[in-house]
């Protein structure tokens, strides 16, 4: 396996399930660059509606050493479902997108959704197969959506059948089904739909007949099966909605059962099998809805195979060789960058050959020993984990388990590791609702960076940090780190050009080039930067001309007397990374499985509760809300909160909020006395361009438990973004709960000099 170089990007984000207008607050850690460490200035955060992949809001933020922090308020205008929070730096490697990272939310929203799509089918008398699909749009209120124009298309690669329709006075679209018999390549309905300025675009699988109900894959250590020679292989079902699913099943041997074996909770599981030449084996899941016959994977009768004593390891890494005929291989130790070590062996037919490797000059984390015959060509692989015992766990402690309303808490942050005398890092901590966390949507910066950042998205474990579950993880290194040992055509560590997008842009004359440079302004942050433009009118504007004030947007404008006759054309990264979400498909996590549901009805901060899926009405879920009108501000998007704050971070949305008087006097976010000095505005005009600024951080704002005057209803009580360990890798911290009880979570993760931790503790706070 071929690692391309690719920077290490992570995010800390305070919760994972929000409600439209509430703050997100998150930290950016670049755990391993590609690049100097100061080459990184931007960071890039897109917002995405995994529906149908739109593009909801797009941020900038300021990179310094290796850290991002901000915040932003989830626009009013959301609708309740799953969202992906896509994060990008400024580097570009061979011109391509580097280092993304995907975080997912979900929004509970009192927004209407209005374009609700339902799907039912029309059934022939004669046969199985559906005749019409009956599509029925409503709004998330239970209003009928009339004459929505429908464009759709059936085929999964091909396209079998396309068309368009418009829905009726009820809402309803009848969609012709191909005359082709349903199968596995034209059941998947893709629709676009659009009703005024409203769009969605829609993928629907259609039941068929002749489907299977569930999908089993098979992953044999390393590599293949071998008739005559015993093997581990590990498997995994999911269901059609590709959800993980908890069975049990019969493994047959020419329709004997030679064995019952189980998948857990995450739909993994193993078994040992010594497939025989001439036989046929198969399993059949033990299923009240299905029966259908799942055949093992192709044998090879010449061949060797391999298994590992563990592939959760400390010091050392044993494996077991067994071939059917006399061979010399090599064994070469790697990690896809670069090669550890290497040995030559001489197997004999039929004999065990064990192997030990000393793992001294072996870097911690995923490895890989890959077996190869005399030409260098791959016979076998297995995936382990070296130097499982360097982790560095951490303890959270606080002064007691329970809290009052309006309480204070100390909580003591403490390590665990083999050499913590001169432990030194980072770590971000955030204190929120227990029900605004969903295990699902949960990222560990120990799982990401150890795991993910290489396998992929892991398979469901109700364990908060995924990789201190051992059996877990060992069969997550079965069959989600399996390889099928192809090698690579290209070379490891093949050469990669890393440049950094910049905000760019040329002046045009009458939409042609102009010949002689021009000298243009940015005003940000109350400081005006000149540039020029080269003899063609082309332009890059330095990152530190874009960092802005709070609210601020960055004004271009052109040195000339005569702006009417030119005009300026900006090329922005983030129309690339827009173009590149949009293309991409994201989790729609609107599948049903074994798991247990969790967090069906999430809290907002009056105690109101907001529905999983379909918000009925709109009226009795948020009444008494004070998130439930539309929040009062002025045309600059200023308010002032109840508690007299100028644009208060923690009650944005708040329906009580007013629009500030010009020269009213306020307080700010550290209750220091400001004016407000009106909503300055300029006219747009063909000698100016706005472009979005590059944030700074700011703090969190901390509530005068004192003032019984100010509501703290927010649901995040605590966040910081960057507290330092000290030398021996200790923190202390205090914070105060607000005015909501229940159970609250509290999760520390960050980077030290030792590696990524990660940690979380539940507190309670029961009313004063």
């Amino acid at each position: 396996m071929e690692h391309k170089p690719e920077t290490n990007l992570f995010v800390h984000v305070d919760k994972n399930i929000y409600t439209n207008n509430e703050q997100v607050w998150f930290t950016g850690y670049i755990i391993k660059p590609v690049v100097p460490l100061d080459s990184y200035h931007t960071l890039y955060v897109s917002l995405v509606n995994n529906a149908d992949s739109t593009v909801v809001l797009q941020e900038r933020y300021l990179i310094q050493d290796g850290f991002s922090f901000g915040n932003f308020s989830l626009p009013d205008s959301l609708i309740s479902g799953y969202y992906s929070f896509v994060v990008n730096t400024n580097i570009q490697a061979d011109e391509k997108i580097d280092g993304e990272f995907v975080q997912p939310l979900t929004i509970r929203s009192n927004t209407v959704d209005n374009l609700v799509p339902h799907f039912s089918l029309m059934r022939n008398n004669n046969h199985a197969d559906p005749e019409n699909v009956i599509l029925k749009v409503l709004s998330s209120d239970n209003r009928f959506v009339e004459n929505a124009e429908i464009n759709y298309a059936f085929g999964k690669g091909k396209v079998t059948s396309m068309g368009i329709a418009k829905t009726s006075i009820i809402g309803e679209a009848l969609i012709p089904y191909p005359i082709l018999p349903v199968d596995s390549t034209n059941n998947l309905l893709s629709l676009s739909i659009k009703k005024g300025k409203n769009k969605r675009h829609i993928k629907y699988d259609l039941p068929a007949p002749n489907l299977r109900k569930y999908k089993v894959k098979y992953y044999p250590e390393g590599g293949y099966l071998v008739d005559g020679l015993p093997s581990n292989v590990g498997f995994e079902v999911r269901d059609l909605q590709d959800a993980p699913f908890q069975s049990k099943a019969y493994l047959f041997e020419n329709d004997i059962i030679i064995d019952t074996i189980l998948t857990d909770l995450s739909g993994m599981g193993k078994f040992k099998i010594f497939p025989k030449s001439g036989c046929k084996y198969y399993i059949q899941l033990i299923s009240k809805s299905s029966n259908d016959h799942y055949e093992l994977p192709v044998r090879v009768e010449q061949g060797l195979v391999l298994s590992a004593e563990e592939s959760i390891v400390d010091q050392d890494f044993r494996i077991s060789l067994l071939s059917t005929y006399d061979s010399k291989v090599y064994a070469v130790v790697h990690n896809g960058n670069e090669i550890s070590m290497q040995s030559e062996l001489k197997l004999t037919k039929g004999v065990r050959q064990k192997v030990r490797f000393d793992l001294d000059s072996v870097k911690p984390g995923l490895n890989k020993v890959t077996i190869l015959d005399e030409e260098f060509r791959p016979l076998a692989e297995r995936i382990f984990f070296a130097h499982y015992d360097r982790f560095v766990s951490t303890n959270l402690k606080t002064d007691k388990s329970f809290y009052k309303t309006r309480d204070s808490v100390r909580l003591f942050i403490d390590f665990n590791g083999k050499d913590l005398s001169s432990l030194k890092g980072y770590v971000s901590i955030s204190c929120a609702q227990s029900n605004r966390f969903s295990s699902k949507n949960n990222k560990s910066i120990v799982d990401y960076t150890f795991l993910e950042k290489d396998l992929g998205t892991l398979p469901y474990n109700f364990s908060p940090s995924k990789i201190r579950d051992r059996s877990y993880l060992d069969k997550v290194l079965l069959i989600k780190g399996w390889r099928s040992y192809k090698w690579q055509r290209s070379a490891i560590n093949r050469s990669v050009e890393f440049s950094s997008s910049e905000v760019t842009g040329s002046v045009l004359r009458s939409e042609s080039a102009i010949k002689f440079p021009m000298e243009l302004h940015t005003i940000a942050k109350g400081n005006i930067n000149a540039l020029r433009t080269d003899s063609s009118g082309k332009f890059t504007i330095p990152f530190a001309n874009l960092i802005i004030d709070d609210k601020a947007d960055v004004w271009l404008n052109m040195n000339t007397k005569n702006p009417g006759i030119f005009s300026i054309k900006i090329h922005d990264p983030f129309t690339k990374i827009k173009n590149h979400l949009e293309q991409t498909s994201f989790d729609p996590q609107e599948r049903t499985s074994s798991l247990a549901k969790e967090n069906d009805n999430v809290k907002i901060s009056s105690g109101i509760n907001l529905k999983e899926v379909v918000i009925a009405n709109k009226k009795d879920d948020f009444n008494g809300s004070v998130f439930s009108e539309r929040p009062k501000i002025n045309r600059c998007g200023d308010y002032v909160c109840s508690s007299n704050i100028l644009n208060c971070i923690n009650h944005a949305g708040d329906s009580r909020n007013r629009p500030p008087k010009s020269n009213g006097r306020y307080r700010d976010q550290d209750g220091k006395p400001v004016t407000y000095f009106g909503c300055a505005t300029r006219e747009v005009d063909a000698n100016i361009s706005i472009l979005k600024g590059i944030q700074l951080p700011k703090d969190f704002y901390r509530y005068d438990i004192t003032n019984i005057d100010e509501p703290i209803s927010a649901t995040t009580i605590y966040w910081n973004h960057q507290i330092p360990l000290n030398g021996v890798g200790q923190a202390a911290i205090n914070f105060a709960t607000g005015d909501l009880t229940g159970e609250f979570k509290i999760v520390v993760q960050g980077i030290t000099n030792e590696g990524p931790v990660y940690a979380e503790k539940m507190i309670s706070v029961v009313k004063l």
